[in-house]
């Protein structure tokens, strides 16, 4: 049992049955250069120990105990440390090293930061325009920024310390860039920042030190806008005017003004700019008179020296470039100018016709035309009056669709009025087929009134009629002649039937021609049978006498 006890013994002596206790405490997890740093370490050892601060590259001793020496009373147990200026930037330890049979290392790290300008950005400005710029800074702790835009025989100056923490050590600063802070004080263009080139610099400052700068060169350019309005809207509709403009990021921004002009009529507004310098304006266009409007958009800057509706009402179209412009400091402005229509709702119409629109006939025949609408529509019901003009023809009869109903028929010579309502057939083109009869020779013309369409949900459809031409020559059978009138007109437009296979017209037009739409007449005049006997035998006797002179003639010469 004594060897087991001594190996015992002398595994504890060389292996110590648990590591020494120490404690490491840093008040802060990042720390700029040039800053200050607590440290505290506490430990209970009796082993030599060294206390260092440590990077990559650099690092400082900041205690070193003997074995048996007290770190309270040779070192403290408490250091404020100064972060040399011309270390580098990066992850440093806190070390604890102690010096045993096998060496022991405890330790707490913390970050060293050089403050820098971790972005800014800026590419132009507006003229007269308020932007707000936003500076990222990388450091420890809050640090000072200061801004100067300068050229043109033009200055200004803006500081702002950088304490927000967007996330850690990068903090961020919000300039708010106004350029209208020169016009603000002395009310004269002539102290405007004018647009051009110009310098922004820009410095970082920290513990009284310039640790970074960045010097950019900037464009103030002059305001741009852009308007989109419509050529045509109804009255009644609201009109709309959406405006774009190169003052971006200025918010509110409300310089613009919009007028509607007409005869006799004005009305203006301000535009109000979104973040993006968008905006748009509405007008109410009811009870307006229609015709033709115009739409001023001006950005004024903000510098004008009359009051924002003396400018609307009296110089809402005055030229910048004017002599006036000058006087009351609109000279600067930027104007653009758009016409728009106001009109009436355009109401649906079709258009009424006959087929054929002209026909011919002889005296004593008939004919019959088929009443069309252009296009094919499902119809509730429709009504027409039809008149005849001239004493040449008369109504003999009408027909309707099978698809229809009539509601009222009044049918003379010279005079039909037709209602029907729809059975709940199909979409179709053909409201009726008219016969008219031949009374006697001359001109009459089919005129349509008063028609009414309506559409399957019982709206009206407004309509436009045309009108039917009937020529009646006197016939010509007598004298053994032969007498032919055939009158060709348009192509025929193909109709929904009344009857499938029933023929209901008496007669029917020709569907081939030359020239859709006018007619031509072909008349292939009288063969007289008495005169054509008369010259056939004629010509046979004199034929027939040749032949015999010639066959008792002798060949060569005389008898």
């Amino acid at each position: 049992m004594k060897w087991l006890t001594c190996a015992v013994a002398l595994i504890l002596v060389i292996f110590p049955v648990c590591a020494a206790e120490v404690h490491i405490f840093i008040d802060r997890e990042s720390v700029n250069l040039g800053d200050k740093v607590r440290f505290q370490v506490y430990l209970d050892v009796n082993r030599s120990v060294d206390i260092v601060v440590a990077g990559e590259k650099d690092g400082e001793m900041l205690c070193h105990i003997d074995e048996g020496e007290d770190i309270r009373s040779k070192c403290g147990t408490e250091w404020v440390f100064t972060i040399p200026e011309d270390w580098e930037e990066g992850t440093y330890h806190l070390k604890v090293l102690i010096n045993d049979i096998k060496p022991e290392e405890h330790f707490e790290k913390f970050r060293v930061i050089r403050p820098k300008i971790a972005k800014f950005e800026l590419k132009e400005l507006v003229y007269q325009s308020r932007t707000e710029l936003e500076v990222l800074v990388e450091s420890a702790s809050p640090a000072k920024l200061k801004l100067r835009l300068y050229g043109n025989n033009a200055e200004l100056y803006w500081e702002k310390t950088a304490d927000f923490e967007e996330k850690d050590s990068i903090y961020s600063a919000k300039f708010d860039l106004n350029l209208r802070e020169m016009y603000e004080r002395t009310k004269d263009l002539t102290g405007t920042i004018k647009p051009g080139k110009y310098v922004l610099d820009l410095k970082l400052e920290y513990g009284g030190k310039v640790w970074d700068s960045k010097r950019i060169a900037v464009s103030i350019v002059e305001p741009v806008i852009e308007l989109t309005v419509p050529e045509k809207i109804e009255a009644g509709k609201p009109l709309v005017v959406s405006i774009s403009s190169n003052r971006i990021g200025e918010a509110e921004y409300d310089g613009i003004l919009v007028v509607l002009a007409g005869k006799n009529f004005l009305m203006y507004k301000k535009a109000y700019l979104d973040e993006n310098g968008k905006a748009k304006v509405q007008f109410e266009t009811a009870g307006l008179q229609e015709g033709k409007y115009s739409i001023y958009v001006r950005d004024t800057s903000k510098t004008s020296a009359l009051s924002f509706s003396d400018l609307a009402k009296n110089y809402y179209d005055l030229p910048p470039d004017s002599s006036l412009s000058r006087i009351i400091q609109a000279n600067d402005d930027v104007l653009q100018k758009r016409d728009v229509w106001i009109v009436r709702e355009e109401k649906k119409s079709v258009k009424i016709y006959f087929q054929p629109s002209k026909v011919e006939i002889f005296n004593g025949t008939s004919a019959t035309f088929r009443i069309l609408i252009e296009e094919s529509l499902k119809l509730s019901s429709y009504e027409f009056i039809l008149l005849v003009s001239g004493n040449s023809v008369k109504i003999e009869s009408v027909v309707i669709p099978d698809d229809f109903k009539l509601l009222e028929k009044s049918l003379y010579p010279d005079y039909l009025r037709v209602s029907a309502y729809s059975t709940g057939g199909e979409n179709t083109n053909l409201l009726a087929e008219i016969k008219v009869s031949a009374l006697q020779p001359g001109e009459s013309w089919l005129k349509i009134k008063n028609a009414g369409i309506y559409d399957e949900s019982g709206n009206y459809v407004g309509v436009t009629a045309s009108d039917a031409h009937v020529v009646v020559e006197e016939s010509r059978e007598e004298n053994n002649s032969i007498n032919v009138k055939i009158s060709v007109s348009e192509t025929i437009t193909p109709v929904t039937p009344l009857t499938p296979g029933d023929e209901k017209l008496v007669e029917k037009t020709p569907e081939t021609s030359t020239n859709p739409g006018q007619p031509v007449s072909m008349n292939f005049g009288e063969i007289d049978y008495t005169k054509v006997f008369m010259f056939t035998a004629g010509f046979l006797a004199t034929y027939t006498a040749g032949k015999v002179l010639s066959k008792r003639l002798p060949k060569g010469g005389k008898r």
